[in-house]
This record gives structure tokens, sequence and C-alpha cells, in this order.
């Protein structure tokens, strides 16, 4: 006797459900709320009919594994939970789904057995189908999305590019014998083998107090030591004794950030960057190894990463 109230309730359920499902999902937190509710009362309301027609023998096609069937309808009604959450139009069929099948389990409460087996053969069906057809349309989606944000950081680096190098033309167009050499220091990419920083070393090499400059910011800030540091590695630019000795204290300086703040990341910047301009430099290796001693002092063993090679390791392939 149970089977008939219990029928009607689902099926009264899974019609609420089908009806909040159809529309165009929004961000909206009611309607979202109330989508997740409907659902769980349905699938729970549903899942006592799966067990009522288990009882009945409806599921002896699929074995006499009850819990197997139990098993299916509870999977699904899991991803169910989740498609109620999808807020993609091109999800409807998925959405409509979720209230489809349990209408038609509930359905198959009032039904004579042969018809009620054929419905259920229909509604196991759709649960696979179903199941499958979200997890292909969640990784489609996620593919698109990754393809997107791919697209969009390529224009994104492009445009930054572009901007980078009309900013480079304009300062190199207007440079003369007094133009700061601070002001060159934005454009550098902190690296000897970038074409960008060949281009603004050649165009540095032409000041007249080339060296001079080099040596001030060799003894200036952090961000200072890093430009004149590239320029210096650049074979454009003369390497006078008082120039390397200029390198050598600013190796000094870096070891003396690595004491005041001894990171990890500041400990391994500081090394590639002394060893950049240390390789630059072959000739001057006797000359620079004091103070590249003192930089792998306060630095410390290196640590390995497994993706890349450390500046503390390449301070010590270095020092061999």
């Amino acid at each position: 006797m149970i089977a008939i109230p219990l029928s009607v309730l689902g099926l009264l359920v899974s019609g609420a459900l089908l009806v909040q499902l159809v529309p165009a999902s929004t961000n909206n937190m009611n309607l979202w709320a109330l989508r997740l509710a409907f659902t769980a009362v349905t699938w729970i309301v549903t899942l006592m009919s799966v067990l009522v027609l288990a009882d009945r023998g409806a599921f002896a096609f699929a074995g006499e594994s009850k819990l197997g069937v139990v098993a299916l309808h509870c999977f699904w009604g899991a991803a169910c939970l989740l498609i109620a959450l999808e807020v993609a139009p091109s999800a409807l069929p998925l959405r409509m789904a979720i209230g489809l099948v349990p209408l038609l389990i509930n359905l198959a409460l009032l039904l004579p057995s042969a018809p009620a087996h054929a419905l259920l053969v229909a509604v196991m069906g759709c649960q696979l189908f179903g199941t499958g057809g979200f997890f292909i349309y969640a990784f489609i989606v996620d593919t698109k999305t990754e393809m997107a944000e791919d697209a969009a950081r390529a224009e994104r680096q492009a445009g930054e590019a572009k901007a980078y190098d009309e900013a480079l033309a304009k300062l190199l167009d207007g440079m003369n014998a007094e133009t700061p050499l601070e002001e060159f220091f934005q454009h550098t990419r902190r690296s000897s083998d970038s074409s960008r920083d060949q281009v603004v070393a050649a165009a540095i090499a032409k000041k007249p107090n080339l060296e001079a400059e080099l040596i001030a910011a060799l003894h200036g800030n952090d961000r200072a030591r890093w430009g004149a540091r590239t320029f210096v590695a650049s074979p454009k630019v003369p390497r006078t004794a008082a120039l390397v000795a200029a390198v050598s204290d600013a190796i000094l300086l870096d070891a003396g950030d690595v004491v005041a703040n001894p990171s990890d990341d500041q400990k391994d910047s500081a090394a590639m960057g002394a060893v950049t301009v240390a390789e630059s430099l072959p000739e001057h290796k006797t000359a620079l190894r004091p103070a590249m001693l003192r930089l792998r002092e306060v630095t410390g063993p290196p640590v390995r990463k497994p993706d890349r090679v450390t500046g503390r390791e390449e301070l010590v392939r270095w020092l061999r």
C-alpha cells in the first residue's frame, strides 16, 4: 500500500524539480539553494521508490543484486547534485535529466510489471548515459576554459612585449649623454642572454661616462646593482680593473642582503645573479673568487629543486 502514496510524492517532487531546472541557470543564490534542496529531496524519495521496486523484482533484468541497482542510483544521484549547480545554458539536457529520471522511476511504481520493466530499462540506460555525458561535458568545458585562458595569456604577453618595445624605442630615440643610467634599468630582463638587454647595452655603450655610472650603480641599491651587472655582462662594455672591482663589491653587497633576509628565494636570486655576471668575466675569475666565496658562505648549502637548477647549485659549480 505504500507504493501509491510514495509514487505520488515522488512524482510531485520530481515534477517540481524539473520545473526548477528547465530555466537557464543563474548566479542567484536563492535559485541555487532551491535547486539543491529539490534535488536532494527528490533523490531521497526516489531512493525509497527504487528499494520498493527492487523488492518487487522490477530490476530482475539487471541481475539479482539489489545492492548494485541501489549503488547505481546513488552514484547517479550524486552526479545530479553536481549537475544541478551547472550554470551553462548548454547543460539544459543534463539538468532536465535530473528531474526526468526520478519522474520515470516513480511512475514505474504505478505501472504493471511488463511496462514497468521496459520503463526501468530506459531509466537505467539514461542513468548510465547521463552520468557519462556529464563527465564528458565537464571535461570539454574544462578543456575549452584552459584553451581560452592560454589564448588570453598569450595575447596579454604579446601586448606587454609590444608596450615594452615601444617604450624602449622611445627611450633610445631620446637618449643623450645626460640621460641617467637608472632610466635604462626598467628595460632590462636581468639576463645577459636577453636580446632586449643587448639592445639597451649597445645604446648605453655610447655614453661618455659609462664606466663611472656603472661603478656608481654597482654600489647602489639592489635594483641598480642588478641593472648594472646586466650591462657589465654585455660584451659591448669594456671590462676595466675598476669595473671588475665594483662587480666584486656588488657581490659582497648581495651577500649582505642575504644576511639581512636569509630566505631561500633571496639566496638563490643573489647566487644566480652573481654567477651570471661572473661567467661573463672569465678572465677575472681570480679577482671575483673572494666575493663569491663570501656569498657561498652566507647562502649555505644548495637546495635541489626537481624542476630547475637553483642559483646556489650554480654558485657551487662556479667555485669548483
